[in-house]
């Protein structure tokens, strides 16, 4: 039987660790506050959340949680965006790519739901080296790259417009 594009499941362990986990890393890189670390952050997150939670995320609840967390990030993106410790030399603020979080959940469910209707198929990360992904032993095809490429490309997308 098909699945629906939208459903709610209980929770993984996976998704109780990488919730977890990225919670601890959020706070501790707002109590270190060093825009470096912050940049770094931002990006590093973009990228978890299409790589290691493509699969999760196709879960209602588990998306809901994420999406809750963008919009955390948001506010604190608010809180730090006129923190004159966290302006890049290039113009901006570290703190930039905190409020795209959100977006960019939102920007990976409409790539999730182009590719079941397009290629009736759920979204997979691409990894290199391999032509399968790792959760749902796929093939990874042509179109999953482009599916990749648009994301990063809003992603890097919004933080450049943002400055």
């Amino acid at each position: 039987m098909k699945r629906p594009i939208f459903y709610f499941e209980k929770f993984k362990p996976w998704d109780i660790w990488s919730i977890t986990i990225y919670v601890v890393i959020s706070v501790c890189v707002f109590l270190y506050r060093d825009k470096n670390v912050i940049s770094l952050y931002t990006i590093s997150t973009y990228l978890f959340i299409y790589i290691f939670n493509y699969k999760s995320l196709r879960n209602l609840s588990v998306y809901l949680v994420w999406l809750f967390l963008g919009l955390v990030q948001f506010f604190a993106y608010l809180h730090l965006k006129d923190d004159y410790s966290l302006m890049m030399a290039q113009g901006g603020s570290a703190a930039l790519g905190l409020r795209n979080i959100f977006i960019m959940l939102v920007v990976f469910q409409i790539l999730r739901i182009a590719s079941l209707n397009i290629q009736h198929q759920e979204l997979v990360a691409p990894n290199r080296g391999s032509t399968t992904d790792i959760f749902d032993e796929r093939s990874i095809n042509w179109l999953d790259y482009v599916f990749f490429i648009i994301y990063a490309l809003c992603a890097f997308g919004l933080i450049y417009l943002g400055k």
